[in-house]
């Protein structure tokens, strides 16, 4: 199968994709609205020696060792040990754990710049618990490791103050839904598609073609009965007065054989649609009528029966009726009793 045919399969399936994208987005939506706001602030902080050694040298050591021990006094801003500072200086009625959660920190590559970010339910918590952490940053520092390393007197300093959010960072209602929306496409594309993988009803001539039936065409008002004769006439080639026995699937086709009688009819085909019963009498009658036409269609329940004096046989089915197992045991049903199976035709517009 071609991927075209693949994709217009799970297309098919809209209606799966369009309930789980909506249902979805809708639920996005709730989730947004009654999302409570979050408020971030962000401070600036600089890792940098204390030492006054005005040697050239000494300074370049000092500042290699310094950006090294960045990213580890970057960690301490988020530690137990800070988160405890911060509930006493606030008096919070938090865990340290959850005091931890609400502060991050980053470090620009080959910097010695902490971007310091800390939340909060309303715009001042947040501030407030951002310049709590920077004002006991070097006094957590000292407590965790000596603050004179080989020599070498590090501190931290502001860059900037803790700023005052003016608007929330979190819920972001465009940015949820379009996540929610994209979220709800792609698992409503992967349900089309689990469900067509285990989906064994026969729609598409791809389908047909699986079962080793060719697919002579499709017959819909006022479409495709050209091809449908046509491909007939082909499979039949070189027979003057061709006998084929239509043979549908489930009920609602029965009109079928005089559908394509019709059809030939108008190709200028003399044409004529024949339903015998059981048993000698229906071969008699096939046998007599057979001769008068260009073409006789065969249609009746006991029409198997007397596919193997035809010149062929052709099923007849509607897209997503039928399975596989009942199309692939009509057509055996056919072989066994010594008909040429020309093919298989679809009748009706295809749907889901």
């Amino acid at each position: 199968m071609s991927v075209n045919a693949y994709v217009r399969r799970i297309l098919a399936r809209w209606r799966i994709i369009a309930v789980v994208t909506v249902a979805l987005t809708l639920a996005g939506l709730v989730v947004t609205l009654t999302a409570d706001p979050v408020y971030t602030s962000r401070a600036e902080l600089y890792v940098a020696s204390a030492g006054d050694d005005s040697d050239l040298e000494a300074v370049v050591a000092d500042g290699v060792q310094v950006k090294g021990r960045a990213l580890s006094y970057a960690a301490v801003a988020s530690s137990e040990q800070m988160a405890l500072r911060v509930i006493d200086d606030l008096g919070l009625d938090e865990s340290a754990e959850d005091v931890a959660g609400r502060i991050s920190t980053t470090v620009p590559f080959a910097t010695v710049i902490i971007d310091l970010t800390a939340t909060g339910d309303t715009p001042e918590e947040a501030r407030d618990v951002a310049a709590a952490v920077v004002a006991s940053y070097n006094d957590v520092l000292a407590d965790v490791e000596t603050a004179d390393v080989g020599g070498l007197q590090v501190e931290v300093a502001v860059l900037k103050e803790a700023t005052l959010p003016e608007d929330p960072t979190s819920p972001r209602p465009l940015l949820n839904l379009a996540a929610a929306l994209l979220a709800g496409l792609l698992l409503g594309v992967a349900l089309a598609a689990l469900r067509d993988l285990f989906d064994e009803r026969i729609r598409t001539p791809d389908d047909l073609r699986g079962l080793g039936l060719v697919p002579l065409g499709t017959i819909t008002p006022g479409d495709g009965l050209e091809a449908v004769c046509d491909a007939v006439l082909a499979a039949t080639a070189g027979t003057a007065h061709r006998a084929v026995v239509i043979t549908p699937l489930h009920d609602g086709l029965d009109d079928v054989a005089d559908t394509l009688t019709d059809a030939f009819a108008a190709a200028g085909y003399r044409a004529h649609a024949v339903r015998p019963g059981p048993g000698p009498d229906g071969e008699r009658q096939v046998a007599a009528l057979r001769d008068q036409y260009d073409v006789l269609l065969v249609a009746s329940n006991h029409a198997v029966l007397l596919a193997g004096g035809l010149d062929g046989a052709i099923l007849v089915l509607e897209p997503g009726r039928v399975d596989r197992a009942s199309v692939a045991e009509t057509a055996r049903q056919h072989t066994d009793a010594g008909a040429r199976v020309l093919g298989a035709v679809f009748a009706g517009p295809h749907h889901s």
